[in-house]
């Protein structure tokens, strides 16, 4: 326990003395827990949780193949216009 004590003292002073490359080493640091923190939310958000929905199998997914939807004759939804007039 001992030399641990030491080698942190030493470490320190050998920072002190040279304060350039102390605020780089400080700064990288800094930067790289800050991007792994930041990643590990964003993956952690995605992917590790699970939705915030109760009933996840009802969750549906709408996409539009053509440009203009408005001329889709080929689904109920496109056919019925008042649809979405509700929403």
């Amino acid at each position: 326990m001992e030399t641990v004590v030491q080698d942190v003292r030493h470490a320190l002073r050998s920072l002190g003395r040279r304060p350039g490359f102390t605020f780089i080493v400080i700064l990288t640091l800094a930067l790289g827990i800050g991007a792994n923190t930041g990643v590990f939310s964003f993956i952690n958000a995605l992917l590790l949780r699970p939705l915030p929905f109760r009933e996840l199998e009802r969750l549906v997914r709408i996409v539009a193949l053509k440009k203009d939807v408005s001329r889709c004759s080929s689904c109920r939804i496109c056919n019925d216009r008042s649809t979405f007039s509700r929403v």
